[in-house]
């Protein structure tokens, strides 16, 4: 769907996947190998009707270390990169490691980070931001349970306790409808200014 829409428009958007981890029959498995992360590649490409990525993401299931160290994930990537077929890489982790291990060998992280996750994740936002690498916020709106939050609007303070951080490049954020996704766009245009 999003191949056929953005015909014709292609470098007015920024494309992110992820590789590492498929769905058959919506039972979810892992395949860290550099077979498999080319593969899935070169399937968003044909799926996206395009000859870029601009971002790739490897898709943690929790072992970090053990995805970058075993399968030099990050090694695929970097030639892939130098290919011109994806432009900036890296992994949504899931422990303080592999976040500091993922900004220093790769352009970006993505972390987990909200008032209530600060502490863990603080030293990957700060090693990011010393050494200019990217850093994308996944669970920021506590996936979907901020209502439920004390405080006025519980969007807006989110947003505003993770924008004041230096290194944060973007948040993730997912919706289940139109209407909720115009707010939080009017919320982070507000937020930041």
């Amino acid at each position: 769907r999003l191949g056929t829409l953005l015909k014709g428009q292609r470098n007015n958007w920024i494309l992110s996947s992820k590789v590492g981890e498929e769905f058959n029959n919506d039972i979810s498995s892992f395949n860290f190998t550099p077979e498999h992360i080319t593969a899935s590649i070169y399937r968003s490409l044909q799926r996206l009707q395009t000859d870029y990525l601009d971002i790739v993401l490897v898709h943690s299931n929790g072992n970090d270390l053990a995805i970058i160290e075993t399968y030099n994930v990050f090694d695929v990537l970097t030639e892939l990169k130098t290919k011109g077929i994806i432009r900036a890489f890296g992994m949504s982790t899931k422990t303080l490691a592999g976040g500091l291990k993922t900004i220093e060998l790769a352009d970006l992280a993505m972390v987990t980070y909200s008032s209530a996750m600060q502490i863990k994740e603080q030293p990957v936002l700060d090693l990011a931001h010393k050494l200019n690498k990217g850093i994308f916020i996944k669970k920021a709106l506590a996936s979907g349970y901020l209502d439920t939050m004390p405080g006025e609007d519980p969007v807006q303070t989110a947003m505003e306790f993770i924008y004041k951080h230096q290194a944060i490049s973007s948040i993730i954020i997912g919706t289940i409808t139109p209407k909720h996704l115009r707010q939080n766009v009017l919320t982070a245009c507000m937020v930041l200014g």
